[in-house]
């Protein structure tokens, strides 16, 4: 039960709002995505644009 219910937090809130910010443009390929807990359902999301290289 416990995976389960962090399997629908995940669905519902982080992957929810990951798709917000694709659809924004403000996440691109290439991107590192850090998600940090602040407080009891809460979390701050953090996009760092890495530079591609070739």
């Amino acid at each position: 039960n416990d995976v389960r219910s962090l399997k629908r937090y995940l669905d519902k809130h982080i992957t929810t709002e990951l798709a917000k910010l694709l659809i924004q443009m403000k996440l691109s390929p290439h991107s590192h995505v850090t998600v940090i807990t602040v407080a009891q359902n809460q979390y701050q999301i953090h996009i760092e644009q890495l530079q591609r290289t070739n």
